[in-house]
């Protein structure tokens, strides 16, 4: 089956109705950070508080330091993030726990797990009516999607999701119906 991309108002709209409270926000600030960062589950999972470094214009940087692939291939990135996003995303570091490293940690101080964002996806779609599988991997398709949209080129996608190769990205755009960008790409950026 075809991944694909939610639109922008769906996400929002998962990202929105995360909940309330603490544990409300944390999961809101998580998937925005997947969202407007193009995070893989684990990546996001994995993050430590000092993976964030706020920037003076209200935006950020996350830095992902255990990508997929950890060790010989895995590509460490950071990534800007937009006002609105930080700032949702700093107003959970403002309450966070300070019981461990995990940016995103459970009462307990483990970092939250993969499975937790599945179930939470699949809650959250169903209160938004939305008739499809939701998965983590949609709000990676989804950022994927938007940067396609804003034309960035297909090196600039590359580094934002981490690929270690070209052709990894080219097919990631492909199955997600931006074959229009790898086709016009490939004659751009022939050496």
């Amino acid at each position: 089956m075809k991944p694909q991309p939610l639109t922008k108002k769906q996400a929002r709209a998962l990202v929105d109705s995360a909940g309330q409270g603490a544990d409300g926000l944390r999961n809101r600030a998580l998937l925005v950070l997947m969202y407007r960062a193009g995070l893989r589950v684990s990546e996001a999972c994995r993050q430590h508080a000092a993976d964030w470094t706020p920037a003076a214009n209200g935006a950020a940087v996350v830095r992902v330091t255990h990508p997929k692939g950890e060790g010989t291939w895995g590509v460490h990135r950071s990534i800007g993030l937009d006002p609105t996003a930080a700032a949702l995303v700093g107003e959970w570091l403002e309450i966070r726990p300070a019981n461990g490293p995990a940016m995103f940690p459970t009462s307990s101080g483990r970092p939250v797990h993969p499975s937790h964002i599945r179930r939470l996806l699949r809650s959250l779609a169903a209160a938004n009516g939305l008739e499809r599988r939701v998965h983590p991997h949609c709000l990676r398709h989804t950022f994927a999607r938007e940067l396609y949209d804003e034309n960035k080129r297909i090196r600039e996608i590359q580094l934002a999701l981490g690929h270690s190769s070209l052709a990894t990205t080219e097919t990631y755009l492909i199955s997600i119906g931006a074959t229009e960008a790898v086709a016009a790409t490939i004659k751009r950026e022939k050496w």
